[in-house]
């Protein structure tokens, strides 16, 4: 199983996690995440009048340094049970402010937008990043952080271990949607899971996380591609997720 630390809309890629059946994973261990969605208001988990203003570290969510002790609880547990950690959304603001959390973890997938990119990257690299070179500045991240692989989100999708650098330019949607991030981390983590059980033999010795992190980033962007064709500027999230069984036999099984 594989571990999702977020904290926008977690129920999305909880259940993407859980059991679809398009993709035949039934299980996840998530430790103790269940009890801290519990302990939420529904706000929390459905998103309810949250607006791009709380993506700021300039208006940081209340909800924030109240779930920090949840949230390191899960990581030092995931840590000491070998499990896989995929970290988005405030799981990335907890990691900007602590990042021994998850220095060197190779289990660990980091899936930053800029704003969180460069949040990360003002926390815990010296030298300053040259912004118009994305795959450089994503390896040294990588690097600064003990070789944990990052997913920096954007038009282009770019990915690192700190040694390889890996670029996804698959046709999405024209519409960005709130909780598609969401949607990859859900992805990610089957995908991940799946990998590290392949083997080097079926990797071809490539590393088994930014390949998943490769194929994740194709996946949501197939899925938002097709949802477009179908609803156009009303697309959602929702959309996309029911083209996750379509999405996925069209990029892996034909």
């Amino acid at each position: 199983g594989s571990c999702h630390l977020s904290w926008i809309y977690p129920l999305v890629p909880l259940l993407f996690l859980l059991g679809p059946e398009d993709t035949g994973v039934y299980a996840v261990e998530a430790l103790d995440i269940c009890t801290c969605l519990l302990r939420w208001p529904p706000q929390t988990t459905t998103g309810g009048g949250w607006d791009s203003r709380h993506w700021s570290p300039r208006s940081p969510r209340p909800g924030r340094r109240l779930t920090a002790e949840c949230q390191q609880g899960i990581l030092e547990a995931s840590k000491a049970r070998d499990v896989p950690i995929i970290i988005d959304a405030d799981g990335l603001w907890l990691i900007a402010q602590h990042p021994a959390l998850i220095h060197g973890y190779r289990k660990a997938v980091l899936t930053p937008n800029h704003g969180e990119f460069t949040r990360l990257s003002d926390a815990v690299l010296r030298d300053l990043v040259d912004g118009s070179d994305h795959r450089e500045a994503v390896r040294r991240l990588s690097q600064a952080l003990g070789n944990v692989t990052v997913v920096r989100k954007g038009e282009r999708d770019v990915m690192s271990d700190g040694e390889h650098v890996l670029e996804c330019a698959h046709e999405g949607s024209s519409r960005r949607c709130g909780g598609q991030g969401d949607l990859l981390s859900g992805a990610l983590g089957v995908l991940v899971h799946w990998a590290l059980h392949a083997g080097p033999e079926k990797t071809n010795g490539s590393s088994p996380l930014l390949l998943a992190a490769l194929g994740a980033c194709s996946l949501t962007r197939q899925c938002g591609h097709q949802a477009f064709q179908k609803h156009g500027r009303s697309t959602t999230t929702t959309d996309m997720i029911a083209e996750v069984g379509p999405a996925f036999r069209r990029l892996f099984e034909t």
